[in-house]
C-alpha cells in the first residue's frame, strides 16, 4: 500500500502516485464537510494496490496530514477504479463509513479496521536521470 505524503505540498507534486479526490477538494467543499470535516483537500492513490484496495490521505488548511477518526482519510477496501468502478467502492467503503461514523457511534471500529496512514513510510519521488 502506498503510504500518504506528509504534507499537502508533497501530495500535490506526487502526481504519479496520488490524485485529487473529486469528493473533497477546494472546488467541492460540501464533500469535505460531509466526510472529512476540517479537511482542505484529500488525495487518492492513482492506481489500486495488487489486491484492489486504495489509500485516501486528507490534509487540513495548514497542509498537515490529518490522522484518526472521524475525519481523516483511511484505507479503502476497494479503490474507486477497481472492481466494478465506483459501485464497489460505494458499497465496500462509503456505506460502512456512513453506518459506523455518521449513523452510529462506532467510528472507532471503522478506523480500527481502516486506519489512517501516518506518513512515516512515505518516500518522496526522486527526479529521474535522462
Amino acid at each position: 500500500m502506498q503510504p500518504c505524503p506528509s504534507s499537502l505540498t508533497q501530495a500535490m507534486v506526487d502526481r504519479g502516485r496520488f490524485m485529487s479526490d473529486e469528493e473533497c477538494n477546494p472546488q467541492n467543499r460540501d464533500g469535505c464537510d460531509r466526510y472529512h470535516e476540517g479537511a482542505f483537500q484529500c488525495f487518492l492513490m492513482v492506481n489500486p494496490s495488487a489486491t484492489g484496495s486504495g489509500q485516501q490521505c486528507c490534509f487540513n488548511r495548514l497542509g498537515n496530514l490529518m490522522m484518526g477518526q472521524p475525519n481523516a482519510g483511511s484505507l479503502d477496501r476497494v479503490h474507486p477504479n477497481a472492481g466494478l468502478p465506483v459501485i464497489s467502492h460505494f458499497f465496500h467503503d462509503k456505506v460502512p463509513y456512513e453506518d459506523c461514523c455518521r449513523n452510529s457511534k462506532n467510528c472507532e471500529k471503522y478506523f480500527e479496521k481502516r486506519p489512517s496512514d501516518d506518513s512515516s513510510e512515505y518516500q518522496a519521488p526522486r527526479p529521474g536521470n535522462f
